[in-house]
């Protein structure tokens, strides 16, 4: 059942549509299909998982450097350098985490690209 909140957003799906609101504006969607997943895809998807809970800790750690004046885009970029360090490692994927990877894809690392005081990294 899709709602409309107090301030005229509507939420949530009415068949086959689901109604959000993403950066701010309202969005309609299909609604997401099941999809069987392989042996591969799954551990694909737990490497993934992986590196994004652990670029969530590292943003944690570093939160009081960068405060929020971090852009938009730095948590996509922060997990594809997390994720490109995990997949460095010389292990098969499913054994493989961030201890065993190639840091270097960390390397200049800025959370605010725009900043001007770093150059862009990889």
């Amino acid at each position: 059942m899709a709602i409309i909140d107090k301030n005229g957003g509507i939420h949530g799906s009415a068949g086959s549509v689901v109604y959000r609101t993403y950066r701010g504006r309202n969005v309609l969607q299909s609604k997401p299909k099941r999809k069987k997943q392989t042996p591969a895809s799954i551990r694909s998807a737990c490497e993934f998982g992986l590196a994004s809970s652990s670029a969530r800790i590292i943003r944690q750690a570093f939160h009081p450097l960068h405060r929020d004046l971090h852009d938009g885009a730095m948590v996509n970029r922060l997990t594809s350098a997390v994720s490109r360090s995990i997949r460095g490692s010389s292990k098969e994927r499913g054994e493989r985490d961030l201890h065993d990877g190639d840091l270097s894809f960390l390397e200049g690392f800025s959370f605010n690209a725009a900043s001007g005081l770093f150059p862009p990294c990889r």
